[in-house]
């Protein structure tokens, strides 16, 4: 019989390749092993259990997360040229979400359209922001944003930028 943990990693669904594992390793096994119901057990009667088999599967679904930051470019113009670009960014960061500690290559200019967080820049205590707050970043600052709220944060950025620098990098 299957244990609570073994059904509900069955149910999940995510893990339909363990169940053709165990029916794999039914063809395979040496006499001194059984199966019983979606257990493995030894002869000494002790169980493997199926999540036991799903652990490596497990890792990979943690790294597989939703991402809770989505961007989009409204803007991307070479503005001053020769050398900066000047581009604007809406940021939706969803529920629980926050974008990590990181740095531009230029100021970020920003706007709290809807929701709430806490900004915190290297070297200053973290600031609460909500709708209608602004906020700036000086270039090379190490920064990040926690959305404080029960719904989506979303906030409205304008960096200028050097033109030959990747717009964002993760803090070092």
């Amino acid at each position: 019989m299957a244990s609570s943990t073994e059904r509900a990693v069955i149910a999940s669904g995510c893990f339909g390749g363990v169940r053709s594992l165990l029916q794999r390793y039914r063809r395979t096994t040496r006499p001194t092993l059984g199966i019983s119901g979606d257990a493995i057990t030894s002869s000494a009667g002790h169980s493997l259990l199926l999540a036991t088999l799903a652990v490596p599967i497990l890792a990979s679904a943690a790294v597989a997360q939703p991402n809770t930051v989505h961007k989009a470019t409204l803007q991307d113009q070479p503005f001053p040229p020769p050398v900066y670009q000047s581009v604007t960014v809406r940021t939706l960061v969803d529920a629980g979400g926050a974008v990590l500690p990181h740095t531009h290559p230029g100021v970020e200019m920003g706007y709290v359209l809807d929701g709430s967080a806490v900004l915190r820049v290297a070297g200053h205590p973290p600031r609460p922001l909500s709708a209608g707050d602004s906020f700036a970043i000086r270039a090379r600052t190490v920064h990040s944003v926690q959305n404080a709220g029960s719904g989506p944060l979303t906030m409205l950025s304008t960096y200028i930028v050097d033109k030959d620098q990747p717009i964002s990098s993760p803090a070092p």
